[in-house]
């Protein structure tokens, strides 16, 4: 297994988009959640609608727009490994419990209207 550097990322990732073409959904804490609205911001970033599935953070070319601001749920994400593996054989790394949805599309795409649902506490 390749070992784990920069904040949980991995050293093969290829940034392809793979993963991130299947994502409408995170859970993420509410630093990491103001985080990647802060890079969105800051960076000036055009989010791509893409409807209810895929990240709209995920750039034509598939790769992250707000890398360095991923949250640690896109960190552990690794095309070939199993997260529960990556968790076992790397016990230094803690999940948090206080998690929230958020639905990726109507919090990044502007014009599109927020459900209730999509930023609430995982329980």
């Amino acid at each position: 297994m390749p070992k784990l550097i920069d904040e949980n990322a991995y050293p093969d990732c290829e940034m392809c988009g793979g993963c991130c073409a299947r994502m409408g959904v995170l859970a993420v804490t509410e630093q990491e959640y103001h985080a990647m609205l802060d890079a969105v911001r800051e960076g000036n970033i055009t989010p791509i609608d893409r409807g209810e599935v895929g990240c709209p953070l995920m750039a034509e070319d598939g790769r992250c727009m707000i890398w360095s601001a991923r949250p640690q749920v896109c960190r552990l994400h690794h095309c070939r490994i199993p997260r529960i593996q990556i968790l076992e054989e790397h016990p230094e790394i803690q999940v948090p419990e206080n998690l929230h949805l958020i639905c990726l599309r109507e919090t990044f795409v502007p014009g599109v209207a927020a459900r209730p649902e999509c930023l609430s506490s995982e329980s």
